[in-house]
């Protein structure tokens, strides 16, 4: 990205903090982030905003990374919609770098979010064996202007409705691990960065 960051929103990557705690197993957290089949049932949100089908996953060694294109077609909800009006990508970025959702997870807990407009930094902190800590900070160009910062302000807004989303998943998972009939079943192709993980 080059250029001089700073951190804006809800930096808190070194602060610990009971609202940023979810009640499951950090490994749980992580299977999460590292499958996107649940995005359509999941995510409505991200849905509107993403082109599921080109959704494209590469595993390496010490790393996933998973690209997700934005879509053309302007969404339905307002917020997303004013975010495809206004996004304008950080410079420094390739032209393939500018409508596409980065992931990146670094083995073993620390992910990576490459948004056109901003970067998030967040570590799934173990706490227990059914809590983890989420501590995480945005990151954006010292030098945005205006328009940028409202497209970062409404991004914010979709990722923490996400973000609650899949905590709420997570803590659901948790729970059904509990189960004393469950099983882990096979992996499914779409589930690479699962697989990567375990």
């Amino acid at each position: 990205l080059g250029g001089d960051m700073e951190p804006f929103g809800d930096a808190r990557i070194h602060v610990s903090d009971a609202s940023h705690v979810q009640n499951s197993n950090w490994k749980v957290a992580i299977d999460n982030y590292l499958e996107g089949y649940h995005v359509p049932v999941a995510h409505p949100g991200l849905m509107r905003l993403l082109d599921y089908k080109h959704y494209a996953v590469e595993t390496t060694d010490a790393y996933v990374v998973y690209d997700a294109p934005l879509r053309d077609k302007p969404s339905d909800n307002w917020a997303e919609r004013m975010y495809q009006r206004t996004i304008r990508p950080m410079p420094g970025l390739a032209a393939e770098d500018e409508r596409v959702f980065r992931y990146i997870a670094i083995y073993p807990n620390t992910v990576i979010d490459l948004y056109p407009d901003h970067v998030l930094l967040w570590k799934m902190n173990p706490l227990d064996v059914d809590r983890v800590d989420v501590p995480g900070t945005y990151l954006r160009r010292r030098d945005c202007d205006a328009r940028t910062r409202i497209a970062q302000k409404l991004n914010l807004y979709v990722s923490q409705i996400t973000n609650h989303e899949d905590e709420d998943l997570v803590q659901r998972m948790q729970i059904g691990l509990g189960n004393t009939d469950f099983e882990p079943g096979p992996l499914s192709l779409r589930e690479r960065g699962v697989a990567w993980f375990a």
